[in-house]
């Protein structure tokens, strides 16, 4: 019975793996905007965009 369950929580989720990954792409954007920021902060002289 929770094998059942299982495979049913897995194709509940299964189709929204664009969603998981988009909210893995925002995460990961605000912790380099934040980073971003701090390092501005702290260091207005570094780019982290910028070529050598």
């Amino acid at each position: 019975m929770s094998d059942n369950y299982y495979k049913k929580f897995l194709s509940l989720f299964y189709p929204e793996r664009i969603i998981l990954l988009g909210i893995l792409l925002i995460v990961a954007t605000l912790i380099q905007t934040t980073f971003y920021g701090y390092t501005s902060i702290v260091n207005p002289n570094l780019k982290l965009f910028e070529s050598r």
